[in-house]
């Protein structure tokens, strides 16, 4: 069975994300082959956050992915990935709370999003975009969740 490129070079990214903010990343190459199995390679990834832990967003097809590692500590048969995906293909509400936050000493514009029903179980991730140019990256994960948002017909304001 061969998997997509687009599954390793995100869970690369993913594994960079992790070893930058000091997560651990022995879950690493179970989530490489989670990802595999799950996206194609047309899918647009990029890494996010949950709680703090950088997580993996992907689109593929009609549905917006979050894959993440139930425990970062965790490798080989014992890992556990958690997929979560939404629809793009019906109406959803869509929820942006918009602040700046320090992770790691460095100052981040961190938007949450919140995508479904908040009586029901929305879908929630975080999306970090550097402060300033010193040593920045942006690690995609905005860009896949605009998009996703932008699917759903929600336009995001004008300088967020």
């Amino acid at each position: 069975m061969s998997f997509s490129s687009v599954a390793g070079d995100v869970s690369a990214k993913w594994y960079d994300v992790a070893d930058e903010m000091a997560v651990p990343t022995a879950a690493h190459s179970v989530l490489g082959r989670v990802l595999g199995w799950v996206l194609s390679d047309k899918a647009i990834v990029g890494v996010a956050f949950q709680n703090d832990q950088p997580v993996v967003v992907a689109i593929d097809g009609s549905r917006l992915i979050c894959a993440r590692p139930e425990d970062p500590n965790v490798q080989g048969s014992e890992a556990v990935v958690i997929l979560d995906s939404v629809p793009l293909d019906m109406q959803l509400r869509v929820g942006l709370v918009v602040a700046q936050q320090t992770h790691g000493n460095r100052p981040f514009l961190v938007r949450k999003w919140t995508i479904g029903e908040p009586s029901g179980s929305p879908f929630e991730v975080e999306t970090w975009t550097p402060v300033s140019d010193w040593g920045a990256s942006e690690y995609g994960g905005r860009q896949v969740i605009e998009l996703a948002v932008a699917t759903l017909g929600w336009t995001l304001p004008e300088g967020q």
